[in-house]
């Protein structure tokens, strides 16, 4: 089957004046937005096209990709004219097998079909959205997770507005055309290929896939972020046979018992602490942390007992802090405003108002301030003496 090669793989860390690509219709956005500074990986990827091989390979799961197909026909099934089938071919980057000028018949490998009509399906889908969406409707249309969505966007320095629904419920909207941005970053992410998820790799090791995810972190075997083969889920994946074998090896080396050692779990339940909040707060004790084999013959990573003391203390720690309520943190402010939080940061110390630390949804302390603070910080004065309002790079 024939392809378009995709452009060669810039160096992120290089400045986006430094190399040259083929352009895609984001390019100039990125170039003036971001000249002369560094580039996300996302940045990157707006900039660049589609490695068509991401889309063959996503439907290459479920469709037979046999033989050719002509212009005409991927007209008749697709209910299109020839050229518009012609020109999105090559928008995606399929190369014609055949081309008689003649008669204007174009062959293209099988696979042409369900790429074309997966390009038309979307097309019109995006003809019926709302000028402006919320983070729910993006994420249901691409397919991935709210969360994916709002961290790509950021990424890509796009903004919301202040909406108000046809329900008269107040939320933040993403213009339409932004949709498009996260649309060509998703499907850039490589696809998962071979790549095994945790939960996959828990029903093939017989494993709790979160004692896989800390086992891989603790030995050093990276995960790698990818798209789903069966839908355009973006999540971490591992190489099945380095977890195997690193677990393997584990289990033939001759290891101390636990001793009065300690486990996440035991660390968790002897503080009252969830095993979630504990994993994320070992990590810094992790280059002492060493593999043990406890009760049941298993082995897991252990930590020295210490470490519960120390734990207690910033469990005890956080429970002075109260939870915030109204109360918005730095994040909260620029999704309010509509601004970035540099915007949001030259305008604090103007407003004249103390920062609470309170304790966010995931009980991790930060800076809030009251819920008013968006109106203030809108209503700062801008001078040249005050803040140098310069373009926001993020």
């Amino acid at each position: 089957m024939k392809y378009k090669e995709p452009a060669p793989e810039p160096n992120p860390d290089l400045l986006f004046t430094d190399f040259q690509v083929r352009t895609t219709p984001f390019f100039e956005d990125v170039l003036v937005e971001r000249f002369g500074s560094r580039i996300s990986e996302e940045q990157r990827m707006l900039a660049t096209p589609i490695p068509v091989e991401n889309r063959i390979s996503y439907l290459k799961q479920t469709t037979a990709t046999n033989g050719v197909i002509t212009s005409g026909q991927l007209a008749r099934e697709l209910d299109v004219s020839s050229v518009w089938a012609v020109q999105a071919a090559e928008w995606i980057g399929l190369v014609a097998d055949n081309y008689d000028v003649a008669d204007y018949a174009v062959e293209y490998p099988a696979i042409a079909l369900p790429l074309l009509a997966e390009e038309k399906q979307w097309r019109e889908q995006y003809q019926t959205l709302d000028e402006h969406i919320s983070a729910n409707t993006v994420a249901a249309v691409l397919g991935t997770s709210k969360g994916w969505a709002r961290s790509t966007a950021q990424a890509l320095a796009i903004t919301t507005t202040a909406e108000v629904s046809p329900n008269n419920h107040p939320y933040r909207g993403y213009k339409k055309q932004d949709i498009l941005k996260l649309r060509h970053v998703l499907l850039s992410v490589p696809l998962q290929g071979e790549l095994k998820s945790s939960l996959a790799l828990e029903k093939i090791i017989g494993k709790d896939h979160k004692s896989i995810e800390r086992f891989c972190e603790s030995r050093g075997i990276a995960s790698e972020t990818r798209r789903s083969n069966h839908n355009h889920r973006v999540a971490r994946f591992y190489r099945e046979d380095a977890v195997i074998k690193a677990i393997e090896n584990s289990a033939a080396v001759d290891v101390e018992p636990i001793w009065d050692w300690v486990t996440v779990p035991m660390i968790a339940a002897s503080i009252g602490r969830t095993v979630d909040w504990v994993a994320a707060r070992v990590l810094p004790y992790q280059a002492d942390a060493q593999l043990r084999r406890v009760g049941d013959g298993r082995l897991d990573v252990c930590f020295a007992p210490f470490i519960i003391d120390e734990l207690r203390q910033q469990s005890e720690k956080l429970a002075s802090y109260e939870t915030a309520g109204t109360e918005l943190a730095l994040k909260g402010l620029a999704r309010i405003t509509g601004h970035s939080r540099a915007w949001v940061q030259r305008r604090l110390p103007y407003v004249g108002v103390e920062p609470k630390t309170m304790l966010d949804h995931h009980g991790v302390p930060q800076a809030y301030y009251p819920e008013e603070t968006a109106v203030l910080l809108e209503n700062v004065a801008i001078t040249r003496h005050k803040i140098k309002d310069t373009p926001e790079v993020s």
